[in-house]
């Protein structure tokens, strides 16, 4: 059976293991605020945030926190605990839910979103971007698993 150029294989056992480190890597970002408050301001331009698997958007606070301080218009997905259901397979794409989101923060600010999505949400902000470039100004994964092949 062959793969498609858009198939994403899943990550190796011991790397999900490895998302255990978060806990961790939240005190590490309160360790660096000094060095944060040193980050340029941005430009107001929204910024829809995506939670990984098993998270919502508590688990986006601080970052969202940190990106509307440096004065952008950030919002969190709203659309509860993220369990893998936001990708419609029969579709091929993000749910209408998540596109509506989407499209909403556009229309309200009337310019493109920036999208940073964790982990899974890395994943669904790719393919927002990929079904509604019109809507996307930018995408931005964090420890999201994918690969690119040529």
């Amino acid at each position: 059976m062959s793969k498609s150029a858009n198939s994403v294989k899943p990550p190796a056992w011991y790397k999900v293991l490895l998302e255990g480190r978060a806990r961790y890597e939240l005190v590490a970002i309160y360790l660096s605020v000094p060095w944060l408050w040193q980050a340029p301001y941005g430009d107001g331009h929204p910024v829809l945030v995506l939670p990984g698997f098993t998270a919502g958007d508590g688990s986006t606070l601080p970052m969202r926190t940190f990106l509307k301080s440096r004065g952008y218009a950030v919002y969190g997905w709203t659309l509860g605990i993220n369990l893998g259901q936001d990708i419609d397979p029969s579709a091929g794409g993000p749910s209408e839910r998540l596109q509506h989101r989407l499209r909403n923060l556009h229309l309200q600010y009337n310019r493109k979103v920036s999208i940073s999505g964790w982990s899974l949400g890395g994943l669904y902000a790719r393919e927002l971007a990929r079904i509604m470039p019109e809507d996307v100004r930018m995408v931005i994964t964090l420890g999201s698993p994918f690969y690119e092949t040529t």
